[in-house]
């Protein structure tokens, strides 16, 4: 046990120590132990959100389909046509024209006049009906024909053709819709435009203008989910390359798309998706979604690398595919300095901790080796208390036996009353002893009847026995009493056993004479000493011999270590003292207790 507690002390001590580099570098490492624990959130987040139907909101979305991908487009870059010269005459191609539309129309016919047509030098106007013509009979044109590098009239070309085709052509504006759809009437430059304030991501407004003027409104709707990702796919130089994995990538924006970012995936099947975000959008939709999950300790933030803010920045920027940011903190300094107050805390604990084990490991060692020593104790104290019982009991029925059989002189006869009164005495004092240990061990203390008594005559008595005690052991006794107080406040009987139990342990382990002195101090205090000129007591074991079954380990079978455990109880009870002293001479025990002389206030009356 008080091994384990001191390595485990150790251990503890050791752990505590271990950040030798100071409060404030384990604050440092902390706040960067956090920051990326901020950043590792942020990245999980973005891959998680990535996979969501919308990872954050978007100004503009386009969808095409794998087919569009197919189309070639190179076509989409317009070819202009001049503005018709003053005085030009297309007259010859008009009537080539006019005379393969003439009903009844022979489609034949019609599709040779368009081919030989498509060979010409056309002005704006015409080319433009060229194009409407070869749409309605199913034969693409061979570029498209810009819309706004020519003019008739002061009006874009597409417009006034729909305008001077009249309410019964209105079959053509659907042609003229579809043409423009499909990439054969084109812009000279189609781009998108970038907004940001408000955030839009939209056509060119002119484009827009004119199909709201030209076509009805869902007419109008049809061109542009049609013409969009054409001109889209013509702003980035191509269709964004994506995995079948329903995951968002970046795609990049042309450089005229400064703060925007391009987030493209497989919406479903073949259709596919991008979404036009702020440069921002991705770390304000991560920021909201870790604080929503308590992923942000207090004081931390995410900005982008680019722009200041406030805060100290404490992790460098990071950058994951549409993501790049700075980790922040309101007040670096504080929470370093927070931190390194909770490493010292800690390591006190720790010591604290370390001590309270080590001092626990240190009582329950103490604990432990006492209760051993107590079972080893009590196994001794059953061994002796039967030899100590059997001796007065065997000595009893020698005697007893002997009278009654007659095997005794008259002389001796007359000795066995005396006799077999004092092995009586001393089995009674051992049982007494061995009840009142008992009832000492279950918590219950003695309790002495204290009463007024006659010092002298008590005293006399009890040297009277304790003198036949000692004779009777074949040893020599001898008492001392000096002025005594008349009377004294005592229980008789418990002060009777205490001098006996002295007096009988004198004899089993002193030599030669027994001598008993009384006195009174100079503090109202009466005495009574007991010594020997036996072997002594150690002082190291001298208050160890008042314990209950300690012998100072002799197994010399006399005794049952109860006996000056008994005084002891019965002084303290009296409110004195007992103690061992040095011997005037140097050898042998003297043991010593005091009373007080008149009675102690609630004493007296049994509790």
């Amino acid at each position: 046990m008080l091994v384990a507690g001191i390595v485990t002390s150790a251990a503890l001590v050791a752990v505590s120590g271990l950040g030798v580099a100071g409060p404030r570098i384990e604050g440092e490492l902390e706040l960067a132990r956090v920051a990326g624990e901020v950043s590792d959130a942020a990245f999980g987040e973005w891959s998680r959100l990535r996979r969501e139907p919308t990872p954050c909101d978007a100004v503009a979305t386009v969808r095409w389909s794998r087919a569009d991908e197919d189309v070639d487009l190179a076509p989409t870059v317009a070819q202009p046509v001049e503005d018709e010269p003053v005085g030009r005459d297309d007259g010859a191609a008009r009537a080539l024209l006019a005379e393969a539309l003439r009903p009844p129309r022979n489609e034949e016919r019609l599709r040779e006049t368009l081919e030989t047509l498509a060979e010409f030098d056309l002005g704006a106007e015409l080319a433009v009906e060229l194009a409407v013509q070869r749409r309605r009979a199913g034969l693409p044109s061979p570029a498209p024909t810009s819309a706004l590098g020519a003019t008739w009239r002061g009006l874009p070309v597409p417009i006034a053709v729909a305008l001077a085709s009249g309410e019964e052509r209105a079959d053509e504006r659907t042609a003229l819709a579809d043409a423009w759809a499909h990439g054969e009437l084109a812009f000279e430059s189609p781009s998108w435009t970038f907004a940001t304030d408000p955030p839009t991501c939209t056509l060119d407004s002119r484009e827009r203008a004119l199909l709201e003027r030209l076509l009805t409104p869902e007419q109008c709707e049809r061109v542009m989910a049609m013409s969009a990702p054409r001109a889209l796919a013509a702003a980035l130089g191509g269709w964004p390359t994506l995995m079948d994995d329903e995951r968002w990538r970046v795609q990049p924006l042309p450089s005229d798309a400064e703060g925007w970012t391009g987030l493209a995936r497989v919406q479903a099947g073949d259709m596919r998706e991008l979404s036009i975000v702020a440069r921002e959008a991705p770390l304000r939709a991560v920021s909201a979604a870790l604080a929503r999950a308590g992923l942000v300790p207090d004081g931390f933030a995410l900005r982008p690398s680019d722009e200041p803010g406030a805060g100290d920045i404490v992790r460098a920027a990071e950058s994951t595919e549409g993501l790049t940011f700075v980790v922040t903190h309101a007040d670096a300094a504080a929470f370093v300095a927070r931190a390194g107050d909770r490493v010292i805390w800690l390591r006190n604990g720790l010591l604290v901790l370390a001590i309270a084990i080590l001092v626990t490991a240190l009582f329950l060692a103490r604990a432990l080796r006492r209760d051993r020593r107590l079972i080893e104790a009590r196994s001794a104290f059953v061994a002796s208390v039967s030899h100590e019982l059997r001796t007065p009991v065997a000595s009893i029925l020698t005697l007893s036996e002997n009278l009654e059989r007659g095997h005794a002189s008259a002389r001796s006869a007359k000795r066995y009353p005396g006799l077999i009164h004092r092995e009586a005495e001393r089995l009674r004092r051992l049982v007494d002893d061995v009840l009142d240990m008992s009832r000492i061990e279950r918590g219950q203390l003695l309790k002495p009847r204290l009463a007024e008594t006659e010092t002298r005559p008590w005293l006399d008595e009890v040297l009277l026995e304790l003198e036949k005690t000692v004779a009777g052991a074949g040893r020599a006794f001898q008492s001392d009493s000096a002025e005594l107080p008349e009377h004294v406040f005592i229980d008789a009987e418990l002060m009777r056993r205490a001098l006996g139990n002295l007096v009988d342990n004198a004899v089993k382990h002193g030599q030669d004479r027994v001598t008993l002195t009384t006195g009174v101090g100079a503090d109202e205090r009466w005495w009574v000493s007991v010594s020997d000129e036996g072997l002594g007591v150690p002082r190291p074991a001298r208050q160890r011999v008042f314990e209950s079954f300690e012998r100072l380990g002799r197994n010399d079978g006399r005794g049952a270590g109860l006996g000056l455990g008994i005084v002891r109880q019965i002084v303290t009870a009296h409110g004195g003292q007992v103690a061992f002293l040095d011997p005037a001479d140097g050898h042998g025990a003297h043991v010593r207790l005091e009373l007080p002389v008149h009675v102690e206030p609630n004493m007296g009356a049994e509790a």
